[in-house]
């Protein structure tokens, strides 16, 4: 595409606390090839020198914007996109790389698939160093089987991460009109997965669009905030939140593939399971013996069968189930607790320390 009359974008780049990625992910910005594009930083109240860094770029296209008090992160991602101007809008993380003809490349797939609303691109994975990692026990990339399908009907998408979870990373771009026509995201209706909520009310609206080239670099870190809430969780993932929304609704149940169904009701049941995990952790017993008979039962062992690899926390929660039983619950659960999440951590610490 001639970057001449080509239509502005504006790059919504919230952010808190920010100041040991925030110049990167602008020089990453700044680098593009793509000429016709502002960059819009709101800063949510930070409280290192993440707007300190910022103020130093002499950028005409890098427009600060400084929250006068914590809001949480959805609301300061709608604050970003409700301050965009451009004809096309994209959210982006300020932990984030962004390849030097991603906005070009996602302009382009918009100005021919019109009959698309947004478009998503793959991701590289990388550490604190910026180092390109794998992590295959994740999904954070389309799964294979869709390589080749660039465009995504809601029951398409919906069906996909039923079966594999959400697998779209933070690399959105849509028209500005859309947003103002569906609104932002949904933190009161789906907490920490309003994002998940988002692409799917967009797919409910239009295909989406999904670029298999990776031109996005996300960030894994040990010193996310998902790790420290993953562990004191006492509720299910807010993932269900948002698929439960939709397959409370008939006219979607009834064009769910009944293999991606079983997956996902699998998944419901991991998620049960680990969440006993915690509640056993943290002493609620009755609170584990609830979640635990209101999931298990013998179809889901013969579902484990099916798929071997799902067995092993299936029976897993039957060992926590007979633990509590015996009045060993807290015990039991405290030490897978602590297995589990010390493992979590170590393979993270390799996976952002040890590749170089």
């Amino acid at each position: 595409m001639d970057n001449q009359g080509a239509p502005k974008v504006s790059v919504c780049l919230p952010c808190y606390n920010a100041e040991k990625t925030i110049a990167r992910t602008l020089e990453s910005l700044l680098a593009q090839d793509y000429a016709n594009f502002e960059i819009l930083i709101c800063d949510n109240s930070s409280t290192d020198n993440t707007v300190k860094i910022v103020s130093t770029y002499n950028d005409a296209r890098i427009k600060l914007i400084i929250n006068p008090f914590v809001k949480t992160p959805e609301d300061n991602w709608n604050h970003s996109l409700a301050a965009a101007k451009g004809y096309y809008v994209a959210l982006y993380h300020a932990d984030d790389l962004i390849e030097k003809s991603m906005i070009r490349a996602q302009v382009e797939f918009l100005e021919t698939h019109t009959e698309a609303c947004a478009v998503f691109v793959a991701t590289q994975i990388i550490d604190e160093k910026d180092t390109p990692i794998e992590i295959t026990s994740l999904k954070f990339n389309a799964p294979e089987k869709y390589v080749g399908q660039n465009v995504f009907d809601f029951q398409s998408l919906f069906n996909a991460i039923l079966r594999y979870d959400n697998f779209i990373m933070p690399t959105l771009m849509t028209r500005k009109e859309v947003l103002e026509h569906l609104g932002g995201f949904e933190h009161n209706k789906f907490k920490t997965s309003s994002d998940l909520g988002m692409w799917l009310k967009l797919a409910s609206y239009k295909p989406v669009g999904y670029l298999h080239q990776r031109l996005h670099r996300y960030r894994i870190s040990i010193n996310q905030g998902g790790f420290i809430m993953r562990k004191n969780r006492l509720s299910l993932s807010d993932y269900f939140l948002v698929t439960d929304y939709y397959l409370n609704r008939p006219e979607v149940i009834s064009n769910i593939d009944s293999d991606s169904f079983d997956h996902y009701k699998i998944h419901k049941l991991h998620d049960k399971i680990l969440l006993s995990m915690n509640l056993l952790h943290f002493g609620k017993v009755t609170e584990a013996k609830n979640v635990l008979e209101q999931g298990l039962s013998i179809g889901f062992l013969f579902k484990g069968i099916k798929y071997p690899r799902k067995l092993l926390r299936i029976l897993l929660g039957y060992v926590f189930l007979i633990s509590i039983y015996l009045r060993k619950g807290p015990q039991v659960g405290g030490f897978f607790y602590d297995q589990y999440y010390n493992q979590l951590l170590s393979r993270t610490k390799q996976l952002t320390t040890d590749t170089k």
